[in-house]
């Protein structure tokens, strides 16, 4: 019924649905939602601090804390760069489940823990 829903909707031209493999949304599985879940947290993290990093480029280094942060921002971006990436194949594996996914899921949750592990307070 979900797919009929989407297919009324969505009408995409013939080569479109012809070069992409068909995804079934009505089996949604549990790891593939924590997997989302996962990656739209790091997406939305990696969006919040690339603002704050455009705002300290707009201030510049004039300030004194500034100066200081905006070294941090730029590594902290990276590390939450690498993790949005990593989830973002693992979730697209989980999708379309091809032989490669079990490899993409313990790269993201090595990234995950490796980001865990390095900003957890001490």
């Amino acid at each position: 019924m979900l797919n009929e829903c989407f297919s009324t909707i969505f009408r995409p031209n013939a080569s479109y649905l012809l070069s992409l493999p068909r995804v079934d949304l009505t089996n949604m599985r549990p790891l593939t939602i924590i997997t989302g879940i996962v990656f739209g947290s790091a997406l939305s993290i990696t969006l919040g601090l690339t603002v704050v990093f455009i705002v300290f480029l707009f201030v510049g280094t004039d300030e004194p804390r500034v100066a200081a942060e905006i070294h941090l921002a730029r590594n902290y971006i990276g590390w939450f760069v690498a993790l949005t990436i990593a989830s973002a194949v693992s979730f697209i594996g989980e999708l379309r489940l091809p032989r490669w996914r079990w490899w993409a899921q313990g790269i993201m949750w090595l990234s995950f823990c490796i980001v865990i592990l390095r900003f957890w307070p001490v």
